[in-house]
């Protein structure tokens, strides 16, 4: 057995003949150093961050994690010198609705934010403006194939129905995010993919899906089933994402069935749930010079909706993000066009799902001019990634690794970034306020 500290990376290990039953915990702050003592032996420290202010509160938050395959019970736990609180209870609870905020400002509109239980489950504040401004979440981590079928064998659905309650005590939509993805995938599956076990690929996604949309077939009704599934290669029908210049960046998928693993992801969510809705979501769509790949998604939707199955796409989500400093972000006159051209050559539906901003205090009013643009269109919802700059996904490099395995986390706190509508203390921009305003008109 191990433990390892979350800092310094310092491990101490046992023989499973004389694994310690009994760990004594210390936690001694001083001079801004966190140190954690086990049975009395230094782990690692934890430093104060010029960015984020750790010992602010005087709390800590503690958790364990396992191994696919291991585990361990936790009998008891007792703390000296300190209150001990329950963070479920005080967090995973039914919140007011303020009629001055955000939500109450959409009514029946449906505006929502990228979330994540890490943050839920650590930070008082995060749920309070969750539940506060958004009626419905997209899973930022919590659902993807890495982070919830770690193992062949095993699903880790503590996080994802931790979410998912919290969202039905508090009357949120869940968006399901993500089915199909060539990123977030476990080393289970693409070691499947490497030694060209094609028909146990196919059935792991088969059978990913189906657990996933039966599991929570009465709580989420719609699913990006498909996410980023196209690329740049024009020699790829419909220019569907295969090679990439990295090889993390490839898709397993269609590398190894070709586009019709996408149409059998998507006949398989219909088969299970037929009034779940399938929608694809990409990036990029909304920028003048991605004309070929609107085209693209445009000309693989109609080809599905018309294969006699039934209509498999019944939305297109268009993420948004504006990440590229020496670019202006795309405007709303852009967005509104590539919208259009969707809704009118596929007569599927249509919404925003992962705005953010780079520099979002320079481009004031860019939220507030995507908006109009959904409720001109009648977009089913208008989604951002994420809503406090503490913990939105420009704040912190993304890991690496060499097997497109690079998502079982954020990193936040490294850098706080301008791009969404609450600063890194949850204080509301002034974006917000334009929103609200916006809002109310509908």
């Amino acid at each position: 057995g191990s433990l390892t500290s979350f800092a310094n990376m310092k491990k101490l290990s046992w023989k499973s003949s004389n694994l310690p039953s009994v760990f004594k915990l210390n936690f001694v702050v001083k001079n801004k150093t966190l140190s954690l003592y086990v049975n009395e032996s230094l782990v690692g420290t934890l430093n104060e961050s010029q960015f984020v202010s750790i010992f602010k509160n005087n709390r800590l938050h503690f958790g364990a994690d396992a191994e696919a395959g291991g585990g361990f019970t936790i009998n008891s736990f007792t703390a000296t010198g300190a209150e001990v609180h329950n963070s479920y209870s005080e967090i995973i609870k039914r919140y007011l609705t303020p009629q001055d905020g955000l939500r109450a400002a959409g009514r029946d509109f449906s505006i929502g934010t990228a979330a994540n239980l890490s943050a839920l489950m650590s930070d008082p504040q995060y749920g309070k403006k969750l539940a506060e401004n958004f009626s419905m979440i997209t899973p930022e981590m919590d659902f993807k194939f890495q982070s919830i079928h770690p193992d062949s064998i095993s699903y880790a659905f503590g996080e994802a129905d931790l979410l998912s309650e919290f969202a039905k005590l508090n009357g949120i939509k869940i968006h399901g995010h993500t089915l199909v993805w060539h990123e977030a995938i476990p080393p289970w599956v693409w070691e499947l993919y490497q030694a060209h076990k094609y028909d146990e690929l196919h059935q792991a996604l088969m059978d990913h899906i189906t657990t996933l949309v039966t599991r929570y077939k009465d709580s989420i009704s719609e699913w990006d089933t498909l996410n980023e599934i196209f690329g740049d290669d024009s020699r790829e029908r419909f220019g569907l994402r295969s090679q990439a210049d990295q090889e993390n960046n490839i898709s397993i998928w269609h590398k190894a069935f070709g586009f019709q693993i996408y149409i059998d992801a998507l006949r398989k969510v219909k088969e299970i749930n037929p009034k779940a809705e399938n929608w694809i979501n990409e990036f990029g769509i909304d920028q003048k010079e991605s004309e070929e790949k609107l085209e693209n998604i445009i000309s693989f939707v109609n080809y599905a909706n018309k294969l006699g199955y039934g209509r498999l796409v019944d939305g297109v989500g268009f993420q948004s993000h504006n990440y590229l400093p020496n670019q202006e972000p795309a405007t709303s006159v852009d967005l509104k066009h590539a919208m259009a051209l969707v809704q009118n050559e596929t007569q599927v539906k249509v919404r925003i799902s992962e705005l953010d901003v780079d520099d979002a205090s320079k481009h004031l009013g860019l939220f507030q001019d995507k908006l109009t643009v959904c409720k001109e269109l009648h977009c089913a919802s208008f989604g951002m990634w994420g809503f406090s700059d503490r913990y939105g996904s420009m704040s912190s490099p993304l890991n690496s690794s060499k097997t497109g395995n690079n998502f079982t986390s954020p990193n936040w706190g490294a850098k706080f970034e301008d791009s969404l509508i609450f600063d890194e203390f949850f204080r509301p921009k002034p974006e917000y306020q334009l929103l609200i305003e916006s809002l109310r008109s509908i």
